[in-house]
């Protein structure tokens, strides 16, 4: 047995046997597992083995292995081009610098409205895609929007990433407006989270979120919504919700109260990963989930391992009925 890298470990709970070429790790306290990868990641903070992080973790047991793949170097300080994993987080990174520039505010903050929400409390990670229409010039203004990006990655890139098809030409799910940008804890993104803002209708099969993660539909984040706030913010209170809507509805309605916290998002309320109590040591934490069976579900998970490293926490939970969205509504006199 050995002390588990994804807490705080004092009496040594992780198993390792050997499992084909390679080990098997198991901890029977909080209930981490994975492979020599799995180790190097959680030993360096690193949250996921997809994309960027992957290269970095690959790197990482490389050196500890005394090898390097890396790509060489060629002439002057020129590298060589890098995977497509590399290439699909650039292409990911360049559209939502576009899509920051032809986000409409004054549209977004009215469908953010529905949530409480205003402009203020939103910042840059919550975008506005262009609507699938005209507008009074009769310019077909998402289509123009999709022009834009062509001139700055091909719509091969786009392709691969997830956001767009090729054939036709065009952005993929158009109804998915409301964007949310879900970054590491170093701020590189690496996530979209697209919201449809009409209402489905009974029977409708098409869905109300997609998720686009570095080129791949439909993966979850592997990070909480804000995660990368954290070090801007080293002494603030942090919330944990479910969503990066309800994250940031819980800051407003601290702040409008005149109290300031941080608002975490997690995927869903079953996406808490054990390793992300190890980012809140030394803080104060309200753990904000849903007041519904699968909230108070994942709560007491949180709870479970906050406590394991000695993290305060309490628990909270809206006024009412609904999530912190509709708490927020009510108190700013809105009606959802």
């Amino acid at each position: 047995m050995a002390r588990c890298p994804a807490h705080d470990d004092n009496s040594p709970s992780l198993s390792i046997r050997r499992k084909g070429d390679g080990l098997a790790f198991k901890c029977f306290a909080c209930g981490f597992s994975g492979t020599e990868l799995d180790v190097i990641a959680a030993l360096n903070g690193i949250g996921s083995l997809r994309g960027q992080d992957f290269a970095q973790v690959v790197e990482l047991a490389e050196k500890i292995a005394g090898t390097n793949s890396s790509p060489s170097v060629t002439s002057g300080t020129k590298t060589a081009d890098p995977p497509w994993r590399d290439k699909d987080a650039a292409t990911l990174e360049r559209f939502i610098d576009m899509l920051v520039v032809w986000t409409d505010r004054d549209e977004r903050d009215r469908h953010l409205s529905r949530w409480g929400l205003r402009g203020e409390d939103a910042g840059e990670d919550v975008l506005l895609m262009p609507r699938d229409e005209y507008d009074h010039t009769n310019r077909p203004l998402q289509f123009s929007f999709f022009c834009a990006v062509c001139d700055e990655v091909s719509v091969e890139a786009l392709n691969r990433s997830g956001i767009a098809s090729e054939e036709p030409p065009r952005f993929l799910y158009t109804e998915h407006l409301l964007t949310t940008v879900w970054r590491t804890p170093d701020g590189q993104p690496y996530n979209l989270r697209r919201r449809i803002l009409r209402e489905l209708n009974q029977g409708e099969k098409t869905p109300r979120y997609v998720v686009l993660s570095n080129g791949h539909i439909g993966q979850r984040p592997s990070w909480p919504f804000g995660v990368h706030r954290l070090k801007e913010k080293p002494d603030t209170p942090v919330a944990i919700a479910e969503g990066a809507l309800d994250a940031l509805a819980v800051e407003a309605i601290a702040r409008d109260q005149g109290n300031e916290i941080l608002g975490l998002g997690l995927p869903s309320a079953s996406d808490w990963k054990p390793e992300w109590a190890r980012l809140l040591k030394g803080r104060e934490v309200l753990v904000a989930t849903d007041d519904d069976d699968a909230g108070r579900s994942a709560a007491n998970r949180i709870r479970n391992d906050l406590e394991r490293i000695g993290v305060e926490w309490e628990r909270a939970t809206p006024v009412g009925e609904g999530d912190w969205a509709d708490a927020l509504v009510r108190m700013r006199g809105g009606k959802r």
